[in-house]
C-alpha cells in the first residue's frame, strides 16, 4: 500500500517474476482506519492459474479462458497438436474466446504465449487431457428378429446413465434391454469422465418366404421363377437347413447354404413335375427363445415347359 496516496497498489500476476508480475500503483483507495492496519492475506488465494479450461471428452471443442489478461496485448496457442487443423494460433486479441479440438485422446501440452503492452512474451505450458469416448455397444449394427423371440441387448458396462429409445421414444434407462420388437433401437449412455456416446441397432422383422411354385425349361435357372430358394433378408441367419421331399417321403434336396438353390433335379436328372414338400430350419444370430430353432414347412409345385 501507498500510505500517503490513500492507495492499494496491486500485484497482478505475483508468481511471475520481474516486469511479468504486473505491479501497479494506486488501484484501490483506502480509508483512513485501513490505512495503519492491513488485514492478513490468505496466499493461497492469489495463486490463480494462468488459464482454464474445460476438460473435454474426444471430438469436442476444448475452450481456454485466460485469468488474468492485466497488461495483456496479444495471445498466441500451440496446442502440441500437428495433426490437427489448427496447430497453432498466432497473435490473437487477448479478449477472443479460443478453442481448439483436439485431433485424437490422450495428453497434450499447451503452451499460451502472452505479449504485453511493451511487446515482450511470456510463455506458459500445461497439460491438458483429452478423455476418449466410451466404446460402441453393437456388433454387427443389425439383426433379424422373429415372433415370439428376444434379443438381449448390453450398451456397455460401468457407465453412470443409460437411455434406451426405440423409433425415437424412451424405452429403458438400465444397461441391459430385451428387444422383443422390430424397429431402429439407440442406446445413448454417459460414462464417469461425462463423455457421451450412442450407438444404433436395427432389428430387422424376419421376413423369409420360399416360392410355392416354379418352372424348368432346360435354361440356366438364373431367373428366380425357374429356382427354388429362399427369399428376403438371411444376413444373421445361422444353422440353417433347407431339405426338399417328394410325395413318398424321399429326400430329393439338401442344402446348408441359404443362398443355394434347388434347380428341380434329382440324383443328376430332371425331377418329375408335381407337389414337392420342404422343411426349413434355423437360428438367428443374437435371439434367444423357448421354441428353439424356427421351422417353417410348406410345398412347393415344379412345372417344366
Amino acid at each position: 500500500s501507498s500510505i500517503s496516496s490513500g492507495f492499494l497498489n496491486v500485484i497482478e500476476n505475483p508468481n511471475r517474476p520481474g516486469k511479468f508480475c504486473n505491479y501497479k500503483r494506486d488501484v484501490y483507495p483506502l480509508n483512513t482506519t485501513l490505512r495503519y492496519c492491513m488485514p492478513n492475506f490468505i496466499e493461497s488465494f492469489f495463486d490463480v492459474p494462468p488459464v482454464d479450461y474445460d476438460t473435454k471428452c474426444f471430438g469436442d471443442e476444448t475452450v481456454f479462458e485466460i485469468l488474468n489478461k492485466s497488461n495483456t496485448e496479444t495471445v498466441s496457442w500451440d496446442f502440441g497438436d500437428p495433426d490437427s487443423d489448427i496447430p497453432v494460433i498466432v497473435d490473437a486479441p487477448v479478449n477472443d474466446i479460443h478453442s481448439h479440438k483436439f485431433s485424437k485422446t490422450g495428453e497434450f501440452q499447451v503452451t499460451l504465449t502472452e505479449t504485453t503492452l511493451e511487446g515482450d512474451p511470456f510463455y506458459t505450458t500445461f497439460p491438458v487431457y483429452v478423455n476418449p469416448l466410451p466404446p460402441k455397444s453393437f456388433e454387427p449394427d443389425s439383426l433379424l428378429i422373429f415372433p415370439g423371440s428376444t434379443i438381449p441387448l448390453n450398451a456397455g458396462p460401468d457407465m453412470f446413465t443409460y437411455l434406451w429409445t426405440l423409433d425415437g421414444r424412451e424405452i429403458g434407462t438400465e444397461q441391459y434391454l430385451d428387444a422383443t420388437e422390430a424397429g431402429q433401437y439407440i442406446a445413448e449412455y454417459n460414462d464417469m469422465n461425462c463423455c457421451t456416446n450412442r450407438d444404433t441397432l436395427e432389428v430387422i422383422p424376419l421376413n423369409i418366404q420360399l416360392p410355392t411354385a416354379f418352372i424348368v425349361d432346360g435354361a440356366p435357372p438364373t431367373d428366380v421363377n425357374r429356382r427354388f430358394k429362399t427369399l428376403g433378408p438371411t444376413e444373421g441367419i445361422e444353422d440353417f437347413t433347407l431339405v426338399v421331399y417328394n410325395r413318398w417321403g424321399q429326400l430329393v434336396w439338401e442344402t446348408r447354404n441359404s443362398a443355394d438353390y434347388w434347380d428341380g433335379t434329382f440324383k443328376g436328372q430332371p425331377a418329375p413335375t408335381g407337389l414337392y414338400a420342404w422343411n426349413m430350419t434355423f437360428n438367428v444370430t443374437g435371439n434367444v427363445t423357448d421354441i428353439g430353432k424356427v421351422t417353417y414347412r410348406g410345398v412347393v409345385t415344379l412345372l417344366r415347359k
